[in-house]
């Protein structure tokens, strides 16, 4: 069984993307015909996987680790993806136009909400309870936050009682 990944998309985010396909393909179009709107194309699609390759490398690593079950391994690459966007906020407030992504929450809100799944998905009750909390300081209007230290109390208040978890964002 696949687990699955819950994707915020931030509707505004996507013009940047349009605007950079758009300009790819008439640049394209301008300079070659049609064989230059394929160019374009192919630049755009390269770069807006390419730059997430690259620079989001920790966090793409994190998500196939957590897919694989390797909570542990998942949570030291989230907290690299944590530590990096933290070093460079610049470009994780901007990720629409560097990055071209469209997401609704921004990597280190990713990163910190990630970490805590798959804390709890260890048993690691406190640190996961911590690391919602961290979040939700850090981005109030986290619902991940919220929905996570709740399933924490619901396992608080009654041990044998299993909790729905949210995936991976």
């Amino acid at each position: 069984m696949s687990m699955p990944v819950v994707r915020q998309i931030s509707w505004i985010a996507v013009i940047p993307q349009f605007i950079a396909l758009a300009t790819g393909i008439s640049m394209g179009w301008v300079a070659h015909g049609l064989e230059g709107m394929l160019v374009g194309t192919l630049v755009y699609l390269s770069y807006s996987f390419g730059s997430r390759f690259v620079i989001a490398r920790h966090h793409r690593h994190g998500i196939k680790l957590s897919r694989a079950g390797e909570y542990s391994k998942a949570i030291e690459a989230y907290k690299m993806s944590y530590v990096f966007f933290s070093r460079h906020v610049w470009l994780d407030r901007f990720r629409s136009l560097f990055l071209l992504s469209s997401s609704a929450m921004c990597y280190r809100e990713m990163a910190l909400i990630n970490t805590a799944y798959c804390q709890f998905q260890l048993g690691e009750m406190e640190p996961a309870r911590e690391t919602y909390q961290r979040a939700l300081d850090q981005f109030p209007n986290n619902q991940f936050s919220r929905m996570g230290l709740h399933a924490i109390s619901q396992l608080d208040q009654a041990p044998d009682a299993s909790s729905p978890t949210t995936p991976p964002a």
